[in-house]
């Protein structure tokens, strides 16, 4: 037995020291931190403090808007939505705590959303998608949030003055500069008694809301019950994803990594806890405001419920109740607001303020205190030009929250863990990230056959999907990925765009490209457009141009220029530009099945031999130094300048030739004209 014990011993002896290394490694700062985190973002709190800061972050005022969410959906479908919506997004939560917990146990801890996406993603996805992402989300977030405080500072007026005069913009200008003084404390640990604060405020709001629906329901003055959806199937189905998206915004945080950043290493276990916490105060909350809500005022709910309170002539409820609601609402949603000012000073912190020197220190107080009050005032301005809460969760929940809380916490761990493809993870982890997000590469790693025109009939991007989705060994080989248009047919004027745009959709639909296939509407920021072009060649892709007609080819040439294989037509400019096989590929579209065997033949032999790759990228730029450069073009310009020049001095045609043309007019038809037009004449003397 004791040979037995003593490896045993050793192994965890061994074990413990290597924990121990690990929590001392993890506990120790990194060498160069930016003011953001250094000041913003210190980590000394516990996993209670977690616990605080994750309740706010998530169970706010919105969770008012749950009983309208539930009017749009219906009974069955609302209950499932927000019992489905709460498990998921433990689930994903929990899954972004062990991948923040897996990077810190590796030597590099992560204390921002776009760190994360940058160091398990790649830098383009932290710089240009999930950075702006979030900071927009976060400042949405608190414009929102100002919207409904001035919303709570009205109510609070009306029922001590039912004929008041005073405007909305009115009481969301005093709640702006409310903030405006909140907005100053000088980091996210400090805010932790505030955040105690407002956990047992929303605790406090939210049964005063269900026991006012409760009473309000039993009363004889309760509006009619009906639980029927509003509408035309069109109109139904359109509710259904806004219903959909507000929910998902009720339960979004979007700061998850900022929040972690605030434990004091080491960290595993830690946030864990604190998602406990928050989810014993969801459960409390969410179920009794959504049903409580939506059985008391049925379809008739409002964007938010304290709306319905007022009732159409009189308030519904005593006025004492409706006022101390209304002032926990105001409250709660004052220290929401703050918390979701904090990835907004982090970021002006980190550019504006100097590391090195104090915290406190003058140099670093002024940019604070300026940028800090801008950023409260550019929101109470935005705030008070958006009327419609509801609309504004639906947007937030469509386009930020589901991307950031649902989809990406699910690529973070499948490509930080590596589950085994057939493990039930990795698809739990796919099917909620498909489910939620139309669109989504399954295998990111591929090369990406990539594409960026106009949505028209000439630019054959129809064809373009067609040819790859009937190839089975080029949807093996790489993903494709359009920047073109509208990919919502509502949005678009354009007949010819329509056309394509529905195409498209049927393509999408007939061979199954969810997965495979991914649709970016057009792009107008010309660098983000260069980083694509970069980022597809820096992951070994290509670049197509597939039109049935090109008269240049300016994107054919971008491309090129950023070292990127290119295929194009053959028919118009390209086929000049491009040396087939050496500077790139010509591709016939009236031949669909040749030119998507050439590009899948082309990715093999990359895949085979990188360096049949690298030699297509190398002749194609060595083509673009030839031939397309700023300093090539400007010469010829001149040349042709000076040439034009030339012939017009000694030649006389021109002169005359215009001089008879003038002539011509002049004879046809303003010489007629000019005995028309009425002679001056002074006005009679009075």
């Amino acid at each position: 037995m004791g040979t037995v014990a003593a490896p045993y011993k050793m192994e965890l002896a061994s074990e413990v020291d290597q924990k121990q290394k690990g929590v001392v490694a993890a506990s120790s700062p990194p060498k160069q931190l930016d003011a953001g985190v250094l000041f913003v973002l210190k980590s000394q709190g516990s996993w209670l403090h977690v616990g605080y800061h994750l309740t706010t972050s998530i169970v706010a005022p919105v969770l008012l808007s749950l009983p309208f969410a539930m009017a749009l959906i219906g009974w069955v479908g609302g209950v499932i939505c927000v019992a489905l919506a709460a498990l998921v997004t433990f689930y994903s939560y929990t899954l972004l705590s062990l991948v923040l917990e897996h990077q810190e146990k590796l030597g590099h801890r992560q204390l921002r959303f776009r760190d994360m996406a940058r160091d398990i993603l790649g830098p383009a996805w932290g710089k240009y998608f999930v950075g702006p992402l979030q900071f927009w989300i976060c400042y949405g977030a608190v414009i929102a949030c100002t919207l409904l405080g001035g919303q709570s500072l009205k109510f609070i007026y009306l029922l001590s003055n039912p004929d008041g005069t005073m405007k909305l913009y009115q009481f969301i200008v005093m709640f702006g500069g409310v903030t405006l003084f909140l907005a100053q404390m000088p980091s996210f640990h400090s805010l932790r008694h505030i955040i105690l604060v407002s956990l047992i405020l929303c605790l406090a709001y939210s049964s005063c809301v269900t026991a006012g629906c409760i009473y309000i329901g039993h009363t004889n003055n309760a509006p009619i019950k009906d639980y029927s959806i509003k509408g035309s199937t069109k109109d139904r189905y359109f509710g259904i994803f806004n219903g959909i998206s507000i929910i998902a915004t009720t339960y979004a945080s979007g700061i998850i990594s900022e929040i972690q950043a605030t434990l004091a290493p080491p960290v595993k276990g830690k946030m864990f806890k604190g998602l406990c916490v928050c989810y014993s105060v969801i459960v409390t909350t969410y179920f009794s405001v959504a049903m409580s809500g939506y059985w008391a005022f049925g379809n008739q709910a409002k964007g938010t419920v304290l709306s319905n309170f007022m009732g159409v002539d009189k308030p519904l409820l005593p006025t004492w109740f409706l006022l101390m609601t209304n002032v926990f609402t105001l409250l709660q949603v004052l220290a929401v607001t703050v918390v979701y000012l904090q990835p907004t000073n982090e970021v002006f912190e980190k550019k504006f303020a100097d590391p090195k020197m104090d915290q406190f220190s003058v140099r670093n107080v002024v940019p604070r205190l300026i940028f800090r009050s801008l950023t409260v005032v550019v929101a109470t301005f935005f705030a008070a030009m958006l009327p419609f809460f509801g609309d504004i969760m639906a947007l937030f929940g469509a386009f930020g929250c589901i991307p950031l809380d649902f989809i990406l916490p699910m690529i973070f761990y499948n490509v930080s863990f590596k589950p085994s493809k057939q493990s039930l993870i990795f698809w739990v982890n796919t099917l909620i990230a498909g489910v939620s997000f139309f669109g989504l590469l399954n295998d990111p790693s591929k090369p990406i056959l990539f594409s960026m025109a106009r949505l028209d009939h000439v630019k054959n991007l129809t064809g373009l999907v067609e040819s790859y989705a009937k190839n089975a060994k080029l949807r093996e080989l790489v993903n494709l990925v359009l920047v073109a248009g509208y990919n919502d047919v509502k949005k678009s004027n354009d007949r010819e765009e329509i056309v394509e745009i529905e195409k498209l959709h049927d393509l999408i639909k007939e061979y199954n490209l969810n997965g495979q296939f991914r649709w970016l509407s057009s792009q107008t920021n010309r660098a983000r457009n260069g980083e694509l072009y970069r980022y597809v060649a820096d992951n070994g892709g290509a670049f197509v141009q597939p039109a049935l007609y090109e008269a240049f080819g300016l994107t054919v040439v971008e491309a090129m220029t950023c070292g990127l294989p290119t295929f194009a037509t053959i028919h118009g400019g390209p086929a000049e530009i491009i040396e087939h096989g050496i500077s790139g590929f010509h591709i016939d579209p009236y031949h669909s099945e040749q030119m998507a065997a050439l590009m899948a033949d082309f990715f093999q032999r990359s895949k085979d031999d990188p360096s049949h790759w690298k030699r297509i990228s190398d002749g194609g730029l060595k083509r673009i130094y030839e031939r397309y450069t700023w300093d090539i073009y400007s010469e010829r310009l001149m040349t042709l300048t000076g040439v034009y020049g030339f012939w017009k001095y000694v030649s006389k045609l021109e002169r005359l030739e215009t001089r008879r043309y003038l002539e011509m007019f002049y004879i046809l038809q303003f010489r007629d004209l000019v005995k028309t037009v009425p002679r001056a004449v002074d006005d009679p003397p009075h």
